[in-house]
């Protein structure tokens, strides 16, 4: 194992809930391994979830695209919190919406699944 991914979801960008600061905050007390968060919210929490988890021992947060200036944000917070960041295109996005997070992420995730729905197939679209 390279790292630890944690999909965080908020409800309402997503339509469950996946986990917290607290579960971020236990894992970093038993691994050295990095812990990469990415964060599937609602754009006006966005940047209060991207502190919570680097607060809590996230090392790499990704932020959806679609969560816009807010993103943008979210994604320089990380940077100043000495965190890397990321940016996450769902499928049916153009993928020119993450132009403008491009100077600033060290990695993009193109997602080949909707979000919220667990043990899918890869989507035809992703291909």
């Amino acid at each position: 194992v390279d790292l630890h991914h944690i999909d965080v979801a908020d409800g309402h960008f997503a339509p469950s809930f996946l986990f917290f600061p607290d579960l971020v905050a236990r894992i970093a007390k038993l691994t050295a391994k990095p812990i990469h968060v990415h964060l599937m919210v609602d754009g006006a929490i966005v940047e209060e979830q991207t502190r919570q988890f680097i607060e809590a021992g996230a090392d790499m947060i990704s932020v959806h695209a679609e969560n816009g200036e807010a993103g943008l944000r979210a994604v320089r917070l990380a940077h100043d919190l000495g965190a890397e960041a990321g940016v996450v295109l769902r499928l049916e996005t153009p993928v020119s919406a993450i132009v403008p997070f491009l100077p600033d992420v060290a990695f993009v995730t193109l997602l080949g699944t909707s979000i919220g729905v667990k043990g899918q197939s890869l989507s035809e679209k992703a291909c």
